[in-house]
């Protein structure tokens, strides 16, 4: 599995016999499930088992999620305390623009012009608007908004963030 799956939330409790998880969503967990046809459980993102999903059933602190007829009930009991994972593609809160600015850790930054400025190290949401740690080849970093004006687009399969004129707005990390 790749670092662009993103993890949705935790497997709290299992019923077996209905192929049933209970999980602890993250915040935007309950919208990145919906419409999701497969999710990766595992304790880790190197380790984890692809499932069909038939059903989601959203509640007001857990989502529960029906496995289809070809996960082994067995598996289903070894996924407690395991981290629930879907496909960035399938996500329609992130097609729509929702997400959490964690998820943009390790993404790289370009250009509008195709130049590469850097990699997101590390964000943060503040009260105004998140803000991410770009990380330059020559180990040089600042922070950065995330707003409208600065970040043209998110290109999630490609791993990139492109951003157009941002110079006014750095804030060199060292200030």
């Amino acid at each position: 599995m790749t670092g662009s799956w993103v993890e949705i939330g935790v497997v709290r409790s299992v019923n077996p016999a209905r192929r049933e998880l209970r999980v602890q969503p993250r915040r935007s967990g309950r919208s990145r499930i919906e419409g999701a046809d497969w999710v990766y459980v595992g304790r880790s993102a190197n380790t984890p088992v692809r499932c069909k999903v038939a059903n989601v059933t959203a509640g007001n602190e857990w989502i529960v999620i029906a496995l289809a007829a070809g996960v082994p009930r067995d598996a289903v009991a070894g996924m407690r305390n395991a981290v629930v994972y879907v496909e960035p593609e399938t996500s329609s809160a992130r097609q729509a623009g929702e997400y959490e600015v964690s998820e943009l850790i390790g993404l790289e930054v370009v250009s509008n012009r195709g130049e590469r400025i850097g990699t997101i190290r590390d964000a943060m949401e503040t009260g105004a608007n998140d803000v991410i740690e770009i990380e330059t080849a020559t180990g040089k970093r600042f922070l950065l908004p995330v707003i409208e004006s600065i970040v043209e687009s998110i290109h999630w399969n490609e791993g990139q963030v492109v951003v157009g004129e941002y110079g006014p707005y750095a804030v060199d990390d060292e200030d």
